[in-house]
């Protein structure tokens, strides 16, 4: 009996503990953790910088060079003015009263200095610690070596076409805020030792673009009294390219898109064939350097025509009552009769309105409605010199 009594209790402690249970849930294996590595992840690898000179640079290669510049230049912020070489002083080229001489720059142990020689041109030599100096031919990876790479300066100045410097390469233009495209791959220009009077429009590569406004400073005899002409309305507009070396170059300046035989739309939408050579407004350009146009303040709309235009924007005409135009054609009657011509038998001269007629003058807005672009028919010039 007790026996049987001790299986019950026993049974109904089991059944108990079974009715009370709760199923055990399944245990989800972990998920397995790379291991980590102490190596740090590869970065992708860069493009290559082309080496060597490339007269037909593309401007992706020229950002490229501009960037990751592997030539070795560094340049100083400004040119700094120095006297004349004594390893230059001995040479006749090297040694004009007009000359100028800066340090620009250095490479490796050697400094870069620049001659400039007056009317736009420069020379670049690279002077070890030793003062022995080799002239570099041609700075700029965009462009071939001179044909002749004789020593142009004598036996003790070698000159030398291989070097080159790959933060002066440049994309082939540059768009202005305003909407003017600048060819900026030009070497041609002016070293000044401050820039501080230019206002800085924009930027791409090692180069800024910079506008100059000043008021004109004209000779005697090139300005007629005659129309009542405000000279103190007219200014002096350039755009300028700084290379990191310090050169400004004055780069062309074509408000009107009428350079390079550009054709002008007439009003009624017909081409008339390409333009004839228009000059800034007084026709103070000589020789080949850029010069700043005419930007004419104080005019008004109505007193100016739409004639048509270029591929740039709108042309006009002036109206007769025009000072600009009263002004203009008395200069050129002047001309004529100064040179024993007979005004009576050449166009253009008979009345202001016949010289308008005649497309002696042409107009347009500037981009931000302050003052009128106007540049002259050069057959219309009253300029004989240079």
């Amino acid at each position: 009996m007790k026996t049987l009594i001790a299986y019950l209790a026993g049974t109904s402690i089991a059944l108990l503990s079974l009715a009370g249970c709760t199923p055990t849930p399944e245990v989800s294996p972990s998920p397995t953790t790379a291991p980590v590595s102490d190596e740090p992840t590869p970065s992708p690898a860069l493009e290559p910088v082309p080496e060597g000179r490339n007269p037909d640079m593309s401007d992706a290669e020229a950002l490229l060079r501009a960037e990751r510049v592997v030539t070795g230049e560094t340049w100083l912020p400004a040119p700094v003015p120095i006297a004349t070489p004594a390893w230059a002083a001995g040479v006749e080229m090297l040694s004009y009263e007009w000359d100028e001489w800066f340090t620009v720059g250095a490479r490796g142990d050697a400094d870069i200095v620049v001659i400039s020689e007056g009317l736009g041109s420069f020379q670049m030599f690279e002077v070890d610690s030793d003062g022995k100096a080799v002239h570099v031919a041609e700075p700029s990876p965009m462009k071939d070596v001179p044909p002749d790479l004789s020593n142009w300066y004598g036996a003790s100045i070698v000159t030398d076409g291989s070097i080159y410097y790959d933060s002066l390469a440049t994309p082939a233009t540059f768009t202005t805020p305003e909407g003017y495209v600048f060819s900026i791959r030009d070497m041609w220009g002016h070293f000044y030792p401050s820039g501080a009077t230019q206002d800085l429009v924009g930027g791409v590569a090692n180069v800024g673009v910079y506008r100059t406004e000043s008021g004109i400073d004209y000779p005697e005899g090139l300005i007629s009294t005659q129309g009542g002409l405000n000279t103190a309305n007219l200014r002096h507009v350039a755009y300028l390219v700084r290379f990191p070396h310090g050169l400004w170059v004055p780069v062309r300046f074509d408000p009107l898109g009428l350079a390079d035989g550009s054709a002008i739309i007439d009003a009624s939408g017909i081409a008339v064939g390409p333009a004839t050579e228009y000059v800034d407004l007084l026709d103070i350009h000589c020789g080949g350097e850029p010069l700043p146009q005419v930007l004419v303040l104080g005019q008004s709309s109505a007193q100016w025509t739409l004639v048509g235009s270029t591929d740039l924007g709108p042309l006009y005409a002036p109206q007769p009552t025009n000072p600009v135009a009263i002004e203009r054609h008395a200069m050129y009657v002047d001309s004529l009769v100064a040179f024993g011509e007979d005004p009576s038998s050449l166009p253009g001269a008979a009345s202001v309105a016949d010289f308008i007629a005649h497309g002696a003058l042409l107009g347009t807005p500037a981009p931000d409605g302050n003052g009128w672009f106007v540049q002259l028919n050069r057959e219309f010039s009253p300029r004989a010199w240079c």
